[in-house]
């Protein structure tokens, strides 16, 4: 099963030194939403100055991701 995730970053700004967030979307392979967010918060662990929460999990129509 495929899951959507959407998590939502916060970067600092150069210029201004303010935070700014936006959100990114993932597609995850997993066999549950429990199991979505495990993956994710792996991926993304041990990037220094990567600041991210996961905002939504819902299961996706894609049915199979075809790789060349």
């Amino acid at each position: 099963m495929y899951f959507q995730v959407k998590i939502q970053v916060e970067t600092e700004d150069p210029e201004s030194g303010k935070i700014k967030k936006h959100t990114e979307q993932y597609i995850v392979e997993a066999i549950s939403c429990l199991d979505a967010e495990t993956r994710v918060n792996d991926h993304f662990k041990g990037i220094s100055n990567f600041v991210f929460k996961v905002v939504s999990i819902s299961e996706s129509k894609i049915v199979e991701v075809i790789e060349a």
